[in-house]
This record gives C-alpha cells, sequence and structure tokens, in this order.
C-alpha cells in the first residue's frame, strides 16, 4: 500500500513538471548573471529566493543511517507536510543558505498532534547533468516541537520529548525548462541529540517524504 502511494506522488509530481514546461513557448535558456557570475536558468537567481514545500511523509522506527541507506521499514503512520523557506546567502555559484519552517500534522493511526519545526539549510545547486535535470541536495538542522508527546516514538523508543533535534536531508530535481516546479524527497528525522533533550533516547523518529517543491 505505501509502495503503491509513492508511486503515485511520483507519477503526479513528474507529470505536473512537464506540463509546465511543455505550456512555455520553445525558447533556449537563458543565463542570468549573479554577482559571482552564477549560472542561474530563467532568472531564478532574482525570482527564486522564496519557496513553498508540500509533502507526505511515512514514518519509520528505523534509524537514520537507514533512511539514507534506503533499508528502512516504513509504517501506516503518516503525516502531512507544508515548509516556507527563504534563501538568506549564497556562499558561492555553487551553495546557498536557506531558512525554512515547518507545519506538519500527523494524519495517524498512532498519533494526530501538529508539529513545528524550524531549521537552516545547506543547499549545494551545482552538477555535471543540471542541463539535462536541474538537481540540488540540502542538509537541514534546527528544532521540531510537537503539540503532544509523539505516541509513536514512545511505542517505539518507551520515552520521546514534545522538544527534539530536526534533521532535515533533501532531493530536489526539476527540469530546466520549469526549474521553479521541483520534485522532492526529504528524510524528516527528530532526535534527542545524543541525549541533550532526553537521556537514553537515540533517533526518535524517521520519516520518508516526498512531494512538489514551488520557488517564486
Amino acid at each position: 500500500m505505501i509502495q503503491k502511494r509513492i508511486g503515485q506522488l511520483l507519477c503526479v509530481s513528474l507529470l505536473l513538471t512537464s506540463v509546465d514546461a511543455l505550456a512555455g513557448p520553445d525558447e533556449p535558456l537563458e543565463a542570468t548573471s549573479t554577482g559571482n557570475d552564477a549560472w542561474e536558468p530563467n532568472g531564478l537567481a532574482e525570482e527564486g529566493k522564496w519557496a513553498v514545500t508540500f509533502d507526505t511523509v511515512w514514518l519509520s522506527e528505523e534509524q537514520l543511517g537507514d533512511m539514507l541507506l534506503f533499508k528502512a521499514a516504513l509504517t501506516e503512520s503518516q503525516l502531512w507536510s507544508v515548509a516556507v523557506s527563504r534563501k538568506l546567502a549564497s556562499f558561492n555559484e555553487h551553495s546557498d543558505f536557506e531558512f525554512e519552517g515547518q507545519v506538519a500534522k500527523h494524519a495517524g493511526p498512532l498519533q494526530r498532534h501538529w508539529e513545528f519545526n524550524g531549521l537552516g539549510i545547506y543547499r549545494w545547486h551545482t552538477f555535471p547533468w543540471d542541463r539535462h535535470v536541474n538537481t540540488s541536495v540540502a542538509f537541514g538542522l534546527g528544532l521540531s516541537y510537537a503539540l503532544d508527546k509523539p505516541a509513536f516514538e514512545v511505542q517505539a523508543h518507551e520515552k520521546s520529548n514534545r522538544l527534539l533535534v530536526y534533521i532535515l536531508v533533501e532531493l530536489a530535481i526539476a527540469l530546466p525548462r520549469a526549474p521553479q516546479w521541483e520534485f522532492v524527497a526529504r528524510i524528516h528525522h527528530r532526535s534527542a541529540a545524543y541525549g541533550i533533550f532526553e537521556n537514553d533516547l537515540q533517533g526518535a523518529s524517521n520519516g520518508l517524504g516526498f512531494g512538489l517543491k514551488y520557488r517564486f
């Protein structure tokens, strides 16, 4: 069931991106020059500082390393997340720093509370194949606050805390003709940070999410 839903999300996301790309005129890519001569398709350097991301996340009791290696087993516990982010600075033509705020609603079956996350994000967005598929990877670190003590984490670890460290890992891809629409795969991780927020609690919860990001 989970694999079927993920497949449906992938198909819908790629379809929306393709339709947007085909709707535009058949014009060559325009390179916009910035102060550091970064290559930004279609003027996205000036217009794409803000972004809104929607994704659906499936939680897992596995550790973060298992999620990164695609070895984690996903459960039926879901959350829906909307995030607003803004690019704050560019380190060079390859990488940026962003801030993001998230609002998430858990959809059961164990928990149905709200969750709020705030984090700083480092993004690398230069790859050899960008003229064919725009790609970026991002790592974020911040705080996560749950309005109720998460029952999913208590069941998995016998303890939890409303306030924990939040870690984000994201892969984003887009067609060069429609760089404002990105398909994203995200890992959502809540952690006690080696006992700083809760003693003997490791890897409180992890989630794998898929969704769409719109830059403006």
